[in-house]
């Protein structure tokens, strides 16, 4: 505030309201409580001193809100009276009056002279941070922040300097501007670390870090100050914030262990609310059963409040992440019937666990309530994916596949649309739509670099397996040894060795059909697998008309058959 009343044992504390009139008998008795003279009765009858008088009036003028005159008379009194013990008072009224009227660079003129003439009167101190004060409580930010670096660059204490830049730092962050805001809150506290407001800036700025989303800044602001300050109120009430700040950055033991510490401190909505960033914070390190006691705490304490509904849902999660399909169905039924976001998630993993439990009809009903309201646009591409998977399941091809043709032009990339790619090719193929299917497969094959191993393998495998049904034997039998060659390993690969030696056979190649055959048959595939290889092997000897070997096969295969059937 940048005024005072005249009697110094009642200051007179600044407004922004006009000045209201004061009667001439209370001007008198202010001025001389100003000089610190009782008014005995055979005193009031005495005419005041000239000084005081000429003082009274132009407080007078100041009061009935007449700066121009009230200036005047001030400026006047200061040039007549200029020992007078009310002079820096008079520098002081002026400076408001010269404010009052708009004249800023009067009012800083005047302010500088009494501070340089009279650094030890009080308003001298708090002149300047009063100025800039008054302009915020304006409304001029600009003003008040040109006044306040004026101060910064130049304080006259510790305590005025410290001031001056956290009241920059709190304008620009009023303003929006966060990046500005935050060098000056950083340099209170490292040009002043003993001032009072040091603690309070590392809170705004680390307040202003969260604010821009940089939660590794804001976690080291916030355990500075718990390091530094730690008897400093904004510490000791940080209450979650660090935590969640925490919980931002992935760092969820800290998370733990920070809300853990203050927990048994915490009450209402903050106890509710670190119970559950702790559920959360369990979760995410895997230890469900930790999680689950932060949630049915939140349950049994606050089954009214608004984390009632994520702890609901979190313990449902629990559950499904658990293995225990039917219950974490269930809980995600209860968690649906509350509406809201949370409910449409819960829809969509309801249907999820149905689908395990092979409830198919019910999580196909959920999976399609979940895309009439879903918003998460990959969470729907994957609904769309699983009731492909399903209609496919239940011989629905035709809606299969125009589920998954559909899906080709959704947000899902990689490996997921290799297998909308593979799925669509089996629908395909179930509806004998040949050349779609190969369509499918080819596309499917081309993510591999993104799609798994697996599907690529199997795409390819379905590719060459469809091209042999329809007689194509060179193609397919370039396939399937293709796959032969770079799967070895693996069961797809072993099986494509078989057919394409086959492919070969009923090309005619009899010779290099009878070497894969051999191939085969050196993998030491199981018994059944083996008679048929030697039974095709067999006639590979046949067709060339190399009839010993052929019938000495033959016999192996017979008495091999017999074998398996008893």
């Amino acid at each position: 505030m940048l005024f005072s009343n005249l009697c110094p044992a009642r200051p007179l504390i600044m407004i922004l309201t006009p000045p209201k009139m004061v009667p001439h008998w209370r001007q008198f008795l202010l001025v001389c409580a100003f000089l610190g003279i009782g008014l005995s009765p055979a005193q009031a009858q005495r005419e005041a001193p000239r000084p005081e008088r000429a003082f009274a009036s132009a407080v007078q003028l100041y009061e009935q809100q007449l700066y121009p005159d009230a200036a005047t008379a001030l400026s006047t009194f200061r040039t007549a009276h200029a020992s007078h013990a009310v002079v820096p008072q008079t520098l002081y009224l002026e400076a408001r009056a010269a404010l009052a009227e708009g004249d800023d660079a009067q009012t800083r003129r005047l302010l500088d002279r009494l501070q340089q003439q009279y650094p030890s009167h009080p308003r001298a101190q708090a002149a300047k941070l009063g100025l800039a004060q008054y302009y915020l409580d304006q409304g001029n930010p600009q003003k008040a922040t040109r006044q306040l670096q004026a101060i910064a660059s130049a304080p006259n204490s510790p305590t005025e300097g410290a001031r001056a830049l956290y009241l920059l730092g709190r304008t620009e962050q009023e303003r929006g501007n966060l990046d500005t805001a935050l060098p000056y809150f950083k340099q209170v506290y490292t040009r002043y670390p003993d001032a009072d407001l040091a603690p309070a800036a590392l809170y705004a700025r680390g307040v202003t870090q969260v604010r821009q989303e940089r939660y590794d800044t804001a976690t080291a602001s916030f355990e500075r100050l718990g390091d530094e300050y730690s008897d400093s109120p904004f510490a000791q009430n940080l209450g979650t914030l660090l935590g969640e700040v925490y919980y931002r950055v992935g760092q969820y033991e800290n998370v733990v262990t920070e809300l853990q510490r203050r927990l048994p401190d915490l009450a209402g909505t903050e106890r509710t609310r670190a119970l559950f960033l702790l559920g959360e914070a369990y979760r995410q390190l895997n230890r469900g059963e930790s999680a689950v006691t932060q949630y049915r705490q939140i349950l049994d304490e606050a089954p009214s409040s608004s984390y009632a509904t994520p702890a609901r849902y979190g313990l449902a999660w629990q559950h499904y992440a658990a293995g225990r399909h039917e219950t974490a169905a269930d809980a995600f039924a209860k968690v649906r019937g509350t509406g809201g976001t949370l409910a449409t998630r819960a829809t969509y993993y309801e249907a999820v666990n149905r689908a395990l439990l092979g409830a198919q009809d019910q999580a196909l009903r959920l999976y399609r309530t979940y895309l009439q309201n879903g918003e998460d646009d990959r969470r729907t591409a994957e609904a769309r994916y699983e009731v492909g998977l399903l209609l496919y399941q239940q011989e629905k091809y035709a809606d299969a596949a125009s589920t998954f043709q559909a899906l080709t032009q959704s947000v899902l990339s990689g490996e997921r649309l290799g297998d909308v790619y593979y799925w669509l090719g089996n629908a395909f193929l179930a509806r004998d739509e040949l050349d779609r299917a190969l369509d499918a497969y080819t596309q499917s094959r081309q993510l591999s670099g993104a799609a798994s191993e697996s599907v690529t393998l199997e795409a390819q495998f379905q590719k060459a397996w469809t091209l042999y049904q329809n007689g194509r034997y060179g193609e397919a039998g370039s396939l399937f040894r293709s796959l032969a060659e770079d799967h070895p390993e693996t069961d797809r690969g072993q099986d494509a060795l078989f057919w394409g030696a086959d492919a070969l056979y009923q090309q005619e190649q009899y010779g290099r059909a009878r070497t894969l055959f051999r191939r085969y048959l050196d993998s030491d595939p199981d018994p059944a697998r083996r008679v048929g290889t030697q039974y095709a092997l067999a006639w590979t000897h046949f067709k060339q008309r190399r009839f010993e070997p052929a019938a000495r096969l033959f016999r192996q295969v017979a008495q091999a058959g017999s074998e398996l059937s008893d």
